[in-house]
């Protein structure tokens, strides 16, 4: 679902986006979403569509701040 969305969206992003999932206990599954070698976010897997959506929503949005510090960053290096 997440690289789906990402795919779609007309921004591209420069780092290395790695999805690792995990198995936990009984059958449950973690994710771990990196950005290069950052950990971005991480979650226990819930079969509800909605809760899928929301994470990947959120994910990108995390993505996006990180873009946006290390922008800035830049711009006030400069000065």
């Amino acid at each position: 679902m997440f690289y789906i969305k990402i795919n779609q969206m007309d921004k591209k992003y420069t780092k290395t986006i790695t999805i690792i999932e995990l198995p936990t206990f009984a059958r449950n599954t973690q994710i771990q979403i990196f950005l290069e070698d950052r950990i971005i976010n991480q979650f226990m897997v819930n079969p509800a569509e909605e809760f899928l959506e929301g994470q990947v929503n959120y994910t990108i949005r995390l993505i996006d701040d990180v873009f946006a510090k290390e922008a800035y960053i830049e711009k006030e290096k400069s000065y």
